[in-house]
Parts: structure tokens; sequence; C-alpha cells
């Protein structure tokens, strides 16, 4: 693909999002905008042009922060002085609104969203009381060593390898895939990443630099393909050099758990080791043998790879280095969901030790790029943590469910859904006909925290009559009910995605 700046299209693009802005499609103008902006040559009229159409909308849709902020950049880099006018008109009229405008500090999501009981001490984003265990049935598993209850919120991980997907460039932090409505910023090299924030630009730096320029060869490819490059870029960037992170792995060959380090490191040198030690955590998770099909395009993106050195050592271990880490991505990636939409994927240390149950009891959901684990259902002490990798049992039958897991991960299911053939949620047995599940999806903050509290209460209070009509539902309403808390704290905004 030509990833070169190019005003006309930046033009085009930003005449586009004009056309979803009068009709009133926010989100899709946006989207447009930041597209226009990636194309735009940085410093241009184009590119000022299209930061102050950007704050029309942040107006439009009453975040006055962002609009400030859009029309100080788009008169910093050359908006055209004989229009400029009504720019200071916008932002005189957010100066005189803003004060009005608070932010219920009630409704943070990060009230909600955190660790329900004491952190572990070593891994501070998991509960005290998990443990990594091995068996011959079930291989490295994780357990609880206490009692679990529906909503406790066990883990909050962020990747540490992670790729934003073609789809999201234009409306997703490339460093960590929060969307902060849309306001973001472009490379200023390429024309097809963003970043939230400066710190992000800058930490994004030490991979993006690479692919900033490889990428230019790479056409549209596999995604699978260019999250490898990623996770190849952002281990040279812990070290810099090829040489470092090469020595590095070879005087740490012993196979070693997230458990087995410590990550709650806060110092900048500690940082440091601790980016290390999630290397070394990373690289030791149980990885499968590529495919046939994916040999050839693989040998493909290695040679691609090993054409930023001409040091032969050097590129013998980029070769091994990157198809080790496709195994352990193919293996271990967690799909990123916002909005109901895959907007990237991300190798997770700690969680790629949750095995799978068609009926599981943990969920997991993703908020500002990270994967956040809630009991789904009361968990005894010293049972085995699960998550459902696929479709679990209320709308999918047995052999369905287990052609599917076997085909992606080679393993035939033997979970007590399987075991036990549970029937699909509407055959299940009812104990309570007097029980009201709701169906609304257009409930305040407030009332949404009230019903999913209630429903985790009936869940634990009768948890023995599992796998029942009632239960089932409400744990899917459950479901449906985080998704909501998240999609109302990560756009806090008067559009969505689909409008």
């Amino acid at each position: 693909m030509n990833t070169k700046k190019n005003n006309l299209y930046a033009s085009k693009y930003r005449l586009i999002g004009n056309e979803f802005y009068k009709s009133s499609k926010y989100f899709e103008a946006l989207r447009f905008y930041n597209k226009s902006l990636c194309h735009a040559i940085p410093m241009s009229e184009e590119f000022a042009l299209s930061l102050a159409n950007r704050s029309a909308v942040y107006f439009e849709i009453e975040e006055y922060d962002a609009c400030m902020e859009n029309i100080k950049m788009a008169i910093d880099f050359g908006y055209p002085i004989d229009k400029v006018k009504k720019l200071h008109e916008r932002y005189d009229r957010c100066a005189e609104v803003i004060e009005c405008f608070k932010k219920n500090a009630d409704n943070d999501p990060w009230s909600f969203f955190r660790l329900s009981y004491s952190a572990n001490q070593k891994i501070p984003y998991i509960i005290d009381g998990i443990e990594l265990k091995e068996s011959e049935q079930y291989g490295r598993h994780l357990i609880t060593t206490r009692q679990l209850k529906a909503g406790d919120i066990i883990a909050i991980e962020k990747p540490f390898y992670k790729y934003i997907m073609n789809n999201s460039r234009f409306t997703h932090c490339a460093n960590c895939l929060k969307s902060e409505k849309l306001n973001l910023l472009p490379c200023h090299k390429c024309n097809y990443t963003m970043y939230c924030s400066k710190q992000c630009m800058s930490i994004g730096h030490r991979f993006h630099r690479y692919e900033c320029d490889i990428d230019m060869k790479m056409d549209q490819d596999s995604c699978i393909f260019q999250m490898c490059h990623r996770v190849v870029f952002e281990a040279l960037g812990i070290f810099g050099k090829i040489g470092k992170l090469k020595a590095f792995l070879e005087a740490n060959s012993k196979p070693r758990t997230i458990f087995d380090h410590v990550m709650s490191c806060t110092s900048s040198r500690g940082d440091k080791e601790k980016e290390k030690n999630l290397l070394l955590a990373t690289h030791f998770l149980q990885r499968n043998q590529l495919q046939s099909q994916l040999d050839e395009p693989m040998e493909k993106h290695c040679q691609l790879m090993m054409s930023i050195t001409d040091n032969e050592d050097n590129k013998k271990f980029l070769h091994d280095f990157m198809r080790h880490q496709m195994g352990l991505i193919i293996t271990n990636s967690f799909g990123l969901i916002d909005n109901s939409e895959e907007i990237g994927a991300g190798v997770f240390p700690f969680a790629s030790y949750f095995n799978h149950s068609c009926a599981p009891n943990v969920y997991r959901i993703t908020f500002e790029g990270k994967l956040i684990f809630i009991v789904i259902r009361p968990i005894e002490k010293n049972e085995q943590l699960f998550v459902c990798y696929r479709e679990n049992f209320f709308y999918t039958d047995i052999d369905e469910r287990q052609k599917e897991i076997y085909q992606a991960y080679k393993f035939t299911c033997n979970c007590e859904a399987c075991r036990n053939n549970y029937a699909t949620l509407n055959k299940l047995p009812r104990h309570d006909a007097k029980l009201k599940i709701s169906s609304s999806n257009s409930l305040p903050l407030d009332s949404i925290l009230t019903e999913y509290e209630k429903n985790c209460d009936y869940i634990n209070a009768n948890y023995q009559k599992y796998p029942s009509y009632e239960i089932c539902k409400l744990i899917e309403r459950n479901y449906d009910l985080l998704s909501f808390i998240v999609c109302i704290a990560t756009s806090c905004l008067n559009f969505t995605a689909d409008e």
C-alpha cells in the first residue's frame, strides 16, 4: 500500500467526513476526519482544516475540552486567517459552558472495574488466591484458593504484545488501543497510524520506527502476520539492538511463567526489568506448530524482517525468533473488542493459562485495551478457572462446539457441558416462573449497575440449580450489562459506531 502523505487524499477524506457531519453521523465523520489527518502533510493548511472540522463534531456532541484542543491545534498549524473568526467564536462558546460541564465521579468506570480482593503481591493485576497448577489431564491451568462469587473481578491484565486491526487504525490508538473519543494524533510519517497522546506516540516509536517503513512493502496482508511483525519490533524496542535481544534470550533459556517473576516494580529501572520479565514469561508460553498453509507466507515475512539487518547471525536469529512468535500468537492471542467489534488482538502472559470450557465460570471483557476477568457463577475453593474460547453451550449443540474447538485448537473438549451434554438455553429446565429478566438496552449507568448487582445476588443464592434456564439467562444478561458499562465508559458520546 502507498503510505506517503498526500493532501489530495486528505481533502477527499475530509469532504466525505463533511457529508457524514451534515447527516449527524458523527462517528463516521470523525473517522474520516482522522483518515484525512493521517494523509495530510503535517503543518499544511489541509491538516489544519481537518482539525477544525473535527472540532465542529466535538462541539455538537458536547465534548468541549476536545473541541477546544482541536481548535488550538488548527490555529497553530495554519488555519486560514480569513476563516479563523468562526473558530474563535466556537472556542469562546466552549469556554462559556465548560464550567457547567462536570463529569460525575460516581460514573468513573474504574470505580466499578477494580479487583474484588487484595492484589497478588508479585502480580498486582490479579487477586491474591489464584495459583498456577499443572496436571496430565489439564496441563498448566489456573485455580482459586478462595471461594469466589458471581460478580467478583479477579484479574485486569493489559497485553504485553498487542496489535490494532486495519479497520480500527483511524479510531484507536496504535499503542494502547484506546479510542479516546477518536481524538487521536497521526503519525508524522505514514498515513495509517494514530495515537491517543504524545506519550503514546513516544512509546509507540519504539516499534513503529521499524514498521512505519517495513509496512510500506507489506500491502494488505493478513493481520496475524502484521501482528507477528509488531511482536518482533516491540521486543527489539526493549533492547534497542538485535544482538542484545539475542544475548538476553540465550542467557535466560530456562522456561519460566508469569508466576515466577515479580511484576510489582514501580521505578523506571524496575519498569525496564518488568518488561524483560514479561518478555520471558511470554516467550515460554505454550505454542502450537504452524499449519502447513502458513509456511509459505510465513517465510516471506521472515525474509522481510531479515531485511532490517545485514548481519548473517542476526538474520538467522530474526528468522527463528519470528517463527517462534508466530506460534505463540496463534496459540495464545486474545481478540480485543470495542462496541461489539474486534479492534485488535494481544498476547497476555497471565490470561493465556485459562483453559477452555463450553460452560465457563469466568467472563472476559475488553476495556481500554485490557482484559478484565469476572466470575460468572460461584466457584468453590481449589476449583479450576475456565473461560470460553469460542461459543458456549447456550446456543450451540455439542457436535458443533466440539468440531469448532478441534479445528481451532486441536483438542477434544471434555468440559462439564460436553461430558453432561447440557441442553441449549431454551431447552433447559425452568424453576422460577416469577423471575423477571430485563432485556432493555437503553438504561442509565446507575440502573445498569443496580440490575447487575441484583442478578449476581440471585445467581449466588440459586447456583445449585445451574444449569437452569433462569440462571443461564441471567448469566447471559449480565454479560450484556457488562458490555453496556464498557460502552458507556469508552464512548461517553452522543453517537455510536452503528448509528
